[in-house]
């Protein structure tokens, strides 16, 4: 990818308080859809902090590409998602290497 397409978008504070995102032209040739439309979503990136660099950008708004592909194909992270949500999980805590149940 040339450099240019690392650039991360920049964010327009509109006067409804909405945040407007602005992709640069090669994401946009990649059909990039925005995680914020005004008068609909509200900043659903900065909520997280507003991006320094493409690797926070990715680091803040990573899932969502997970979850189906580009023919709305569910992925694995769609999958890991209902399992980690089902009523009870059973997981290993990393912290002290023991298995809990929520």
């Amino acid at each position: 990818m040339p450099l240019e397409g690392w650039q991360i978008l920049i964010f327009e504070k509109l006067s409804n308080g909405y945040t407007e995102e602005a992709a640069n032209p090669i994401w946009q040739y990649h059909k990039y859809i925005p995680y914020s439309k005004p008068d609909k979503v509200h900043d659903q990136i900065k909520f997280y902090g507003t991006p320094k660099d493409l690797d926070d950008f990715c680091l803040k708004t990573g899932l969502r590409g997970q979850f189906y592909d580009q023919q709305l194909d569910q992925m694995a992270g769609f999958y890991g998602c209902c399992s980690a949500a089902e009523p009870i999980h059973v997981q290993l805590n990393l912290a002290a290497y023991s298995i809990e149940v929520v």
